[in-house]
């Protein structure tokens, strides 16, 4: 006695429905991957992005620290040397 396959069809329309299943789960699973790694990919260009954004933000505050500190130590420099030129002028009269 022969053992039917699982897969057998009576007639046509039992194939061509079945085949349309089949091929209607393999667009969805590629249409699937497709989107899930589109997806992926605009979200990690999105994060790095943001990311970027964000460190670019604090380096700019930092530099404008660094900057004011810069001109502050400046600014003392000149002001010691003033004062060291002013008494070097009082202790020669």
């Amino acid at each position: 006695m022969k053992k039917p396959s699982m897969f057998r069809f009576k007639n046509i329309t039992h194939r061509l429905i079945f085949s349309c299943v089949v091929a209607a789960i393999a667009i969805y699973g590629v249409s699937y991957w497709q989107a899930h790694k589109l997806l992926h990919k605009s979200v990690d260009a999105w994060l790095i992005d943001l990311a970027q954004s964000r460190i670019d933000t604090v380096a700019n505050e930092m530099e404008g620290k660094l900057q004011a500190i810069e001109r502050s130590i400046l600014l003392s420099i000149y002001g010691i040397e003033k004062s060291a030129q002013n008494s070097n002028a009082v202790n020669q009269n």
